[in-house]
């Protein structure tokens, strides 16, 4: 009844499970790879564990992109999108639209998450997978 990305992560029964896949509608996966993830994630359950990683880079007054150790007092923070991940070859956060978490995570979103940053995935419908970064 409510469109919102914020219900993509409320849990609306009790999972059997401590590890939950969180999957967009659009993602395909081989099951190799889900096996593959499910492993690492059992090995390291207090992580987000999954395939998309996004980074952040400074922006300087001219515009110019920039490390994030180049940055400086007056740099602007910027979403680094697959194409900057994979060319540095590091990252700051993985989405949550193909990854395993704790279930306990789902719950923390919902309920402790900074009312302000849920009304503002809510009103924008964007940003989900910052605020589940933040959350967990």
């Amino acid at each position: 009844e409510i469109n919102s990305l914020n219900e993509r992560f409320k849990v609306l029964i009790d999972p059997p499970t401590l590890g939950i896949l969180s999957l967009d509608d659009d993602v395909l996966r081989p099951c190799a790879a889900l096996d593959a993830a499910f492993l690492r994630w059992t090995r390291h359950p207090d992580r987000m564990v999954g395939f998309d990683a996004r980074t952040v880079v400074a922006v300087d007054e001219e515009g110019d992109e920039r490390k994030v150790d180049g940055a400086t007092a007056s740099s602007r923070w910027k979403y680094g999108y697959m194409s900057t991940t994979e060319r540095s070859n590091e990252y700051v956060m993985t989405l949550p639209r193909a990854a395993f978490v704790h279930r306990d995570y789902l719950d923390l979103y919902t309920m402790a998450l900074p009312r302000e940053m849920y009304r503002f995935v809510a009103e924008n419908l964007e940003c989900e997978d910052v605020a589940m970064s933040v959350s967990k």
